[in-house]
């Protein structure tokens, strides 16, 4: 994936200090094909970002809680 795939697309790219290089490489390989993606299962507005916080900590969300700004 080029740097301008991740403009274009408004892709990005979060790091971790968890794994080796090889488990990085892997990773992005499977995005790049399509073989896995996020699974968003709460969208709250930003305003709504301590009702965000409160789902979170209780364990609520399954999947990806994504905070939409306006």
């Amino acid at each position: 994936m080029s740097g301008k795939q991740l403009a274009q697309n408004e892709l990005q790219v979060i790091g971790s200090r968890c794994g080796r290089k090889q488990d990085l490489i892997n990773t992005v390989s499977l995005v790049a094909e399509g073989k896995t993606k996020s699974i968003v299962t709460d969208q709250l507005p930003f305003e709504a970002i301590n009702e965000a916080l409160a789902k979170l900590r209780s364990g609520e969300v399954l999947g990806r809680l994504v905070l939409q700004m306006t």
